[in-house]
């Protein structure tokens, strides 16, 4: 459950990094929207250290050092992902003077609502008029009983 709340929390919402102090490595979705734990699982699967922030990952490659190389089962695709997260990495810049910003999608100024939340459930779906159609019919009243 907790997965799918970090899914809904990632969907929702757009992360600016700033200094890196309070955005997961890899549990936030500072590439492009994407989570590093959703391109590059194997390679989360082999880090030591998987509660590191952004900041702290990439100041000097540390992500690479929790990295553990020796894993009996350390295949291709585990080359294939360093890759590609090495390449992500690359783009991030740092700024020190600003803190990392998270902005709520579905409210004009940024700032979450439980109002906005419990609206953004229903995006995408349909209005019916069951309601009418069973409790307001005009079919005889020995249909609306059976019905």
């Amino acid at each position: 459950m907790q997965q799918n709340g970090q899914k809904t929390f990632q969907a929702a919402t757009t992360i600016t990094v700033g200094n890196g102090s309070t955005t997961s490595f890899w549990h936030c979705g500072w590439f492009r929207g994407q989570r590093p734990i959703d391109f590059a699982p194997n390679l989360f699967s082999i880090s030591r250290k998987k509660n590191r922030m952004l900041g702290d990952a990439l100041r000097n490659n540390n992500w690479t050092k929790d990295l553990n190389f020796h894993y009996p089962s350390f295949s291709l695709q585990h080359l294939q992902e360093f890759v590609n997260l090495w390449k992500a990495t690359q783009t991030i810049s740092l700024n020190a003077e600003s803190q990392d910003e998270i902005t709520w999608k579905f409210t004009a100024n940024g700032n979450y609502s439980a109002r906005s939340a419990y609206n953004a459930q229903f995006i995408g779906s349909t209005i019916t008029n069951f309601d009418t159609l069973f409790w307001r019919t005009w079919a005889p009243a020995s249909c609306k009983l059976f019905s």
